[in-house]
């Protein structure tokens, strides 16, 4: 499989995620930008994260792979927006959801990129959106669902194992304990789902949380830079960043 040619990026977990990466040479000199832009035999493309002016916008996890292995220019969502995605895709495509969920973050993210994620997944800026911003690479989010009324809870881990089950880069909490300490420096987000039951509705609660480096930032770049080119998934990703 050929290598790809890229500038050394001004991320410095990004840059040394490249550098590692065992299809990428990095070249030498410094590139202000905040993407990946490579050289792929000729062809100049560019992984971004938090652009959703890009020629392909999205959560891996939920995309179709074939606009993306065409794009010249294609992007991750933002920090904020990808706790926000992996929390409530799932359950926004479901068509349970009875009223906008309310959220509460650890980071903040540009609000027209917000917005845009949130129309991606079948929500509205009428969602409500705390931020009580927190310093380290820690970043969490809870979502607070009014859902209707189901009869068997696990319907709902069914729901999100559908979306998330093959992932390499999503867990449950089944999966992975909701533990800061084990999330902290590394390249997987996880989500916990509480479910609280009324007569008429319920209530479904989802929290995530992930590393800023990792499926927040750098090591989702390079997973989606892997798609792009035909890589395998997790090639030049560590089990734990530095």
């Amino acid at each position: 499989m050929s290598s790809v040619k890229a500038a050394s990026p001004a991320d410095s977990t990004l840059r040394l995620l490249l550098a590692s990466h065992p299809r990428v040479e990095l070249a030498d000199e410094p590139s202000s930008s905040g993407s990946i832009e490579i050289d792929q035999g000729g062809w100049l493309r560019r992984v971004s994260i938090g652009c959703h002016k890009a020629d392909w916008y999205g959560l891996i996890e939920t995309a179709d792979n074939n606009p993306l292995v065409c794009a010249d220019h294609a992007s991750t969502p933002g920090t904020l927006s990808t706790l926000i995605w992996i929390a409530l895709a799932p359950i926004a495509m479901s068509g349970l959801i009875l009223d906008q969920p309310a959220i509460q973050s650890s980071v903040n993210g540009s609000q027209d990129e917000v917005l845009f994620a949130l129309e991606a997944i079948g929500l509205t800026d009428e969602t409500t959106i705390s931020v009580a911003e927190e310093a380290g690479n820690l970043v969490g989010l809870s979502a607070f669902v009014p859902i209707a009324r189901i009869d068997r809870p696990s319907d709902l881990d069914d729901l999100y194992n559908e979306a998330y089950g093959r992932s390499l880069y999503i867990d449950s909490a089944d999966k992975t304990a909701f533990d800061p300490d084990e999330i902290e420096g590394s390249p997987r987000a996880v989500y916990d789902l509480r479910f609280s039951p009324g007569e008429d509705s319920a209530l479904l609660t989802i929290r995530v949380l992930a590393d800023r480096r990792g499926k927040c930032g750098a090591a989702q770049q390079v997973h989606l830079l892997n798609v792009m080119c035909g890589f395998e998934e997790n090639l030049g990703i560590p089990d734990r960043l530095t």
